[in-house]
């Protein structure tokens, strides 16, 4: 059976009390050493949903817990610990290298005063999480200077840097050029099948979601559609119904599961 690593229990939210819910009685989980991924429509609530598991938001009603505990219970530190969270923007930071940034990601196991490169498993750290995204050899380039795809895969050394088991992704491939996509999306599925890392990430592209997701979790309206498996989640009745177009499961030259999509022809 596999282990929960987030619980989601009967959340509600909403901006305040005048407006219709963003999210009505949402229960999910989510489980280790899985790619899930969550997807719907614009405004269907999944950016909302990711904001309360990572901490962010604080639901109007309802509970997140992680391995077992209220993730509001816990301090940030211990939370910085063991979850890294990558988000959609992230401002660059002018005239800091690559390898100062990546850096940041040692603080939730330092004291204000420490020097990280006293500290030999401090330095493993960001050597490793370096590695691992490809960016040794880059390292004293200042941030501003890189692409877009370069810069995104230093938030995510950074995020790698705090020695995470769970990385939390909001819309990591928005921005990217279609190969930077693909790269960063093996780079997850790498961590997650080889590293036993756990991934959750919203997603809008759902051949990347037939590709790389173990798991899904489809919302609309403010609800949770439909769970499980991507393979049976993503059929085309769901996706009919949540998306409004059709879709057919076909077999790539690649042997890849991949969406068919298209628009019917109004008569």
């Amino acid at each position: 059976m596999n282990d929960v690593v987030f619980e989601a229990n009967q959340l509600q939210f909403s901006y305040n009390k005048y407006s219709d819910p963003i999210l009505a009685n949402v229960s999910c989980q989510i489980f280790s050493k899985k790619f899930t991924a969550l997807v719907g429509p614009n405004g269907s609530g999944k950016s909302t949903l990711f904001k309360c598991l990572s901490g962010e938001l604080v639901p109007n009603q309802g509970q997140v817990y992680f391995q077992g505990k209220n993730l509001l219970q816990l301090s940030s530190r211990k939370r910085a610990q063991k979850l890294s969270i990558v988000q959609q923007k992230n401002e660059a930071i002018p005239s800091l290298t690559v390898e100062e940034i990546v850096r940041m990601g040692r603080i939730p196991y330092r004291s204000f005063f420490s020097d990280y490169r006293q500290d030999p498993q401090d330095s493993a750290a960001v050597e490793l999480a370096l590695e691992r995204v490809n960016l040794s050899s880059l390292r004293n380039e200042k941030i501003e200077h890189l692409s877009g795809g370069q810069q995104q895969r230093v938030w995510l050394a950074l995020a790698l840097a705090q020695e995470p088991e769970v990385i939390l992704l909001d819309e990591p491939t928005t921005y990217l050029d279609i190969r930077f996509q693909l790269e960063l999306l093996e780079l997850l599925k790498q961590l997650v099948d080889k590293e036993e890392l756990t991934v959750c990430a919203v997603l809008h592209d759902l051949n990347q979601v037939m590709s790389y997701a173990d798991e899904t979790i489809v919302l609309n309206h403010g609800h949770i559609v439909e769970a499980g498996k991507t393979e049976t989640v993503l059929c085309s009745k769901l996706i009919k119904e949540v998306f409004s177009v059709s879709a057919l499961q076909l077999r790539s030259s690649q042997k890849r599961k991949v969406l068919d999509l298209y628009l019917e022809e109004v008569q």
